[in-house]
């Protein structure tokens, strides 16, 4: 019968100077990437057209450059840098096409769908955050599990119930947590492998025999997703 890996230890989430380190370097690239982006068009249309002769692909590479930031920056920035991909185009294609102001036209309205498709990821964004902001601080206490049992998001109020903090808990496995023994957390791992998508929920029982401790169940869902199967916990009051 297959169990799943216990987790003895936390997720490392990295120290807050090294993630704050990353996050700065991660604004710097995106801040140069249309600088790269240009710059890259350029070099790989001479490129080309030392290869093919007066063939040229610079509208091509600034749609799909533009494209591109769409998905990365946001729409004011992405809407800023059209005519320097437009302007580059046109002068890439001048001597060599036969439409330049048509085909620079055809990089202008992709700018712009660009920047609109950069706009609704934004709104997707602000939407997925609220739900998560509302979530977070719903007064019922609950805790996210992936198919290993090891805890990836919780609220205050289910930290609490755990005896931690939701900053402390997340990464640790729900098989261990409240200081379980060997025979505790062969059986939270029977109980946690017995759920099936026939039933999708059952009780799921925390309590330790440990002297001294709480009494903590929790109804356990199962929730199969694209990036897997994760469970839900919503513990019960006792």
């Amino acid at each position: 019968m297959f169990f799943p890996r216990p987790c003895p230890h936390k997720i490392s989430r990295g120290e807050p100077h090294g993630s704050h380190r990353v996050s700065v370097a991660l604004k710097r690239i995106l801040f140069c990437l249309p600088l790269v982006l240009l710059s890259l068009i350029y070099f790989l249309d001479v490129g080309f057209s030392h290869l093919l002769g007066d063939q040229t692909f610079a509208p091509v590479f600034c749609v799909l450059s533009l494209f591109g930031m769409a998905m990365m920056l946001p729409a004011r920035r992405v809407l800023a840098w059209v005519p320097a991909f437009a302007g580059l185009a046109y002068w890439l294609i001048y001597d060599v096409s036969a439409y330049p102001y048509t085909r620079t036209t055809t990089v202008v309205l992709a700018g712009l769908m660009a920047a609109w498709a950069s706009r609704q990821r934004e709104k997707v964004d602000e939407q997925l955050g609220e739900i998560d902001s509302i979530l977070l601080h719903l007064p019922t206490p609950w805790a996210l599990l992936n198919e290993e049992g090891a805890i990836t998001k919780t609220n205050a109020a289910g930290a609490s119930v755990l005896g931690s903090t939701p900053e402390e808990i997340v990464g640790n496995s729900i098989f261990e947590v409240g200081g379980a023994g060997p025979e505790e957390r062969r059986r939270r791992i029977e109980d946690f492998m017995r759920i099936q998508p026939s039933a999708p929920s059952m009780l799921f029982n925390l309590n330790s025999t440990q002297p001294g401790t709480k009494k903590i169940s929790a109804s356990l869902f199962r929730i199969p997703t694209r990036r897997g199967r994760f469970s839900l916990l919503v513990f019960r009051s006792e």
